[in-house]
């Protein structure tokens, strides 16, 4: 619920359909656990899952769990399961717009 997470997660709600119709599916992933994740999600009434990773299982395997705790990074994913772009610093605001036109342009 920080000021980064909120906008980020908005950007990806207000653009839900757009993204939807490129066949992105949209996830996110945190390491709080899952009644933090519901109150959020309702509070920004997110249409896309948020999911929990109290064990830093995911956060760790794709490299964003740093000393701090999770770095503001994201991947895209192909149909099969291959990191096709690899976003290591994002504008929470810009992202979801970013990503938009990556897939575009695929």
């Amino acid at each position: 619920m920080t000021p980064g997470c909120t906008v980020e997660a908005q950007c990806f709600r207000d653009r839900f359909n757009d993204l939807s119709a490129l066949n992105v599916q949209v996830l996110g992933v945190s390491v709080d656990d899952e009644k933090s994740h519901q109150k959020f999600a309702k509070q920004e009434r997110l249409n896309y899952p948020i999911l929990s990773d109290l064990d830093k299982k995911v956060v760790k395997e794709y490299g964003v769990w740093k000393i701090i705790g999770t770095s503001r990074e994201s991947f895209l994913i192909d149909n099969n399961g291959i990191v096709i772009k690899h976003y290591k610093k994002v504008s929470p605001k810009e992202h979801a717009e970013e990503v938009i036109k990556d897939v575009q342009n695929m």
